[in-house]
């Protein structure tokens, strides 16, 4: 049997139709697959508003026990019952006392979390970093986050945590 040339022809007109669509399918399904929400996204997101949050609480505690060195802040869950205490050093503005290092850092996330770095079985990453002298009000952060994606930055001076996303 003889193939002719409208056969070779049609026969890749046929893959490529068959490629192309095939394609676009497997767009289409990368593109609307949004059953699997990102857990550690909100995971991460959520712990930066419960750090902002005791940050806030340190101060309001501070100020109403008439500013001492140290402070013990109390964790709560959403029933409303104790989950943990921990002893909070405060600084002269009345927020966590942050010195130098990626010690430190680490240190702030566990008292104002009441968690381990690691998040859905993943490290966490805390770093220290200085306040930049060539930039105007520019104070040192811990920034937290995973090796590659999101995370956020807690300013020391002002208590504040600015998500990343």
């Amino acid at each position: 049997m003889k193939r002719t040339r409208s056969d070779s022809r049609r026969f890749w007109l046929n893959i490529i139709v068959v490629s192309t669509f095939a394609a676009i399918l497997l767009v289409l399904i990368v593109y609307l697959n949004t059953t699997e929400p990102n857990t550690k996204y909100r995971t991460l997101k959520m712990l930066s508003e419960k750090m902002q949050t005791s940050a806030t609480r340190t101060r309001y505690q501070w100020q109403v026990e008439n500013q001492p060195p140290a402070i013990m802040l109390i964790h709560y869950n959403k029933a409303g019952r104790e989950v943990g205490r921990k002893p909070v050093n405060v600084a002269i503005n009345g927020l966590p006392k942050v010195l130098t290092g990626n010690a430190q850092c680490e240190r702030l996330w566990r008292v104002l979390t009441n968690t381990a770095l690691q998040v859905e079985g993943f490290k966490i990453r805390a770093k220290y970093i200085a306040a930049d002298s060539d930039t105007p009000n520019s104070g040192a952060v811990c920034r937290f986050g995973y090796s590659r994606g999101s995370g956020f930055d807690y300013v020391i001076d002002r208590g504040q945590v600015i998500f990343n996303g």
